[in-house]
């Protein structure tokens, strides 16, 4: 008999999800791009820190984030383990 080993691990995750409706189909000729731009911009940083550094330390409090524009929405996604939400919508918003 061969061993298979197979292992399941369950684990609660809260996922923040904030739609902006009017992706790149209701741009006009001349905003073109603008959905993605909208979207990369949230790893751009701020004054006091870059992107990369918002990214890890948000990976540092349990925490992942994505964004992306599609036809009709731009979406930004964090989710974070159950305990964590606080300090990390906290941090994200700050």
């Amino acid at each position: 008999m061969p061993f298979s080993p197979v292992c399941f691990f369950f684990i609660k995750i809260v996922a923040l999800r904030f739609s902006l409706l009017g992706g790149s189909s209701t741009e006009t000729a001349s905003q073109k791009g603008a959905a993605a731009f909208l979207a990369s911009a949230a790893y751009a940083g701020n004054r006091k820190n870059s992107g990369l550094r918002i990214v890890r330390f948000l990976e540092s409090l349990g925490a992942s984030f994505s964004a992306s524009a599609d036809r009709s929405a731009i979406n930004y996604e964090l989710r974070v383990l159950p305990d964590r939400v606080e300090p990390v919508v906290a941090a994200a918003v700050s």
